[in-house]
């Protein structure tokens, strides 16, 4: 059984280039106007010689750095959009609930969080997890795609142009909630 956290969210997507960065930044940068927040970016990549000065854990399987730095990494991206803690973890698949703990024990369990993963939200469950998805013209990465059955609400690449998209996600008592619309 996954374990719940409430200011926990979690974005993923249906691979490359579908706008999960860009809908975090949009959604750390409407959020942190009124709340404190972290986030995280989770990579199954390792790359040599990555921000060595801001690497703060290195275990065996994983790495968690910090960023505080203007930089067109994503993780620095969500940084200038307003998140701060904001930490990149490198990890191997068979690692990645170690390094997701790691990370948590810096941040600490009552920040508001939002995590862009394409795996976390099969090891833990989220206040709400949101699947970007690209034309339905356009194959998922196999991988990823089974993602979407995890999902609270899933979106097309062109629904995240939409502003109202982000009136949905609110902040309640540093939990995470959707809004959800009235039924007429």
């Amino acid at each position: 059984m996954r374990k719940y956290f409430s200011n926990i969210l979690i974005v993923c997507g249906s691979g490359r280039n579908v706008g999960k960065t860009t809908f975090v930044c949009s959604v750390i940068n409407k959020i942190s106007k009124n709340n404190s927040i972290a986030a995280v970016k989770i990579s199954p990549h390792f790359h040599m010689n990555t921000k060595i000065n801001q690497l703060v854990i290195k275990e065996k399987g994983y790495n968690i750095y910090t960023e505080n730095q203007i930089q067109s990494k994503d993780s620095s991206l969500f940084y200038q959009a307003g998140a701060d803690p904001v930490y990149y973890i490198e990890t191997l698949d068979s690692c990645l609930e170690e390094a997701f703990y790691s990370v948590l024990q810096l941040i600490g369990n009552n920040k508001l969080i939002i995590i862009e993963s394409g795996h976390l939200g099969k090891i833990i469950k989220p206040a709400f997890l949101i699947y970007l998805e690209t034309d339905k013209s356009i194959a998922p990465e196999p991988k990823k795609h089974n993602m979407k059955e995890f999902a609270d609400l899933t979106l097309n690449i062109i629904d995240k142009e939409n502003p109202e998209v982000y009136n949905k996600i609110v902040v309640e008592n540093n939990n995470w909630h959707i809004k959800h619309e009235p039924k007429v």
